[in-house]
């Protein structure tokens, strides 16, 4: 998988009764409208660096799911990962990543953690 984004944060966790903040819901909203089903609540948050080392084939599968990161290489942006619960496959190891900057979802992914793992647009399953 391609190295986009270089961690800037650490691993938050999220206590079972915790009220979903409001870029969560956002992220939600934005994932069901791509079909994805996934847990409410994520199992991580970080703050993230957009960087343009090796992204061109990371941006294409941005555009492919009709968002632009250009705009955003050099930012400081947020990362939500949520377990995606109704992968084609069936596989339980599936992950949905969104960012967010200024209030919007900018850009997301569906990947595998396997070791061999996958990544593809949210708007497309396996």
């Amino acid at each position: 998988l391609i190295a986009v984004v270089a961690l800037l944060g650490a691993r938050r966790g999220v206590a079972a009764s915790a009220p979903v903040s409001g870029s969560e819901q956002l992220c939600l909203d934005c994932l069901r409208t791509f079909g994805w089903e996934t847990e409410a609540e994520p199992v991580n948050v970080e703050a993230c660096d957009l960087t343009d080392q090796n992204s061109q084939s990371y941006l294409a599968l941005q555009t492919h799911a009709g968002y632009d990161l250009s705009p955003y290489l050099g930012r400081t942006v947020t990362r939500y990962t949520f377990r995606v619960l109704n992968y084609p496959t069936g596989e339980d190891n599936i992950y949905a990543d969104l960012l967010v900057a200024d209030g919007r979802v900018i850009g997301g992914d569906i990947r595998s953690s396997s070791l061999a793992g996958f990544m593809h647009a949210l708007n497309e399953p396996a």
